[in-house]
């Protein structure tokens, strides 16, 4: 590999194609700079380590914030409940994202009544405690999409001002069904409107296609994994199909 700088008297593409007709290269393409995301910032916060975050500058970070602190400041917080190992909800940039159970006493649907609201639950030992095993990763990808703005500590979560709602449904080596679908239940009778599932087995189950039907006919949506392997999952063969991805329900986004 060489590193070729031009001069500026001819253009990038122009370069690029004079040198294309050289037999002894294989190919050439620019020198793509990444950037952190403070290069691209335009919002002043005091969070220590947002300099270290990549790729929020792709998603147009800034102005989705800027319109979320302008004209739908007074919007209710977006509530996701988190159906997966737990949350760490005493992390100084997670502490101040969780649903509360006062929060749903400012709802103004008659038709959810103030003992169904909770924050969060454990369905593994059926508890209020929501917290994680010895591993942590729905306290990572929590603290990505909701940490604190401004409090002076670790990074800007996507959405700071949404909500959590930790729903615990693995134990320390697996997930039962019927805690997936005790946790969706209690996402439809606390009017939780997304769910985040990061889980996928090679089988369906009739109990969990239908509890996420239950959930579709309230049009609310269900995120899922699509793997792990950067496959493509709609080349697959029948036989090779996960779920809950692979249910044709039309609230499911597969990531």
């Amino acid at each position: 590999m060489a590193l070729v700088e031009i001069k500026w008297e001819k253009s990038m593409d122009e370069v690029i194609e004079s040198l294309k007709r050289n037999s002894n290269i294989e190919y050439i393409e620019p020198n793509y700079l990444r950037y952190f995301f403070s290069s691209n910032e335009n919002l002043s916060t005091d969070d220590t380590h947002k300099g270290e975050q990549r790729s929020l500058e792709y998603i147009d970070w800034v102005d989705a914030y800027n319109l979320y602190s302008g004209v739908l400041k007074n919007q209710q917080p977006v509530v996701v409940a988190v159906v997966d190992n737990g949350v760490n909800y005493n992390h100084v940039d997670l502490s101040s994202s969780m649903r509360s159970p006062e929060e749903c006493a400012l709802r103004s649907w008659e038709d959810v009544v103030s003992w169904s609201c909770n924050h969060w639950y454990n369905f593994v030992w059926w508890d209020g405690f929501p917290l994680p095993n010895q591993w942590n990763h729905w306290t990572h990808v929590a603290w990505i999409v909701w940490a604190a703005i401004n409090n002076g500590k670790w990074i800007v979560g996507i959405n700071p001002h949404g909500k959590i709602a930790a729903l615990k449904v693995w134990n320390s080596t697996s997930l039962s069904t019927y805690a997936e679908i005790q946790a969706i239940d209690f996402a439809i009778n606390n009017w939780i409107k997304i769910i985040n599932a990061s889980f996928w087995a090679y089988w369906s189950w009739k109990v969990e296609y239908n509890a996420i039907k239950a959930y579709q006919e309230s049009w609310w949506l269900f995120i899922v994994a699509a793997w792990n392997e950067t496959i493509n999952i709609d080349s697959w063969d029948e036989g090779d199909l996960i779920y809950p991805c692979a249910y044709e329900l039309d609230n499911i986004l597969c990531v």
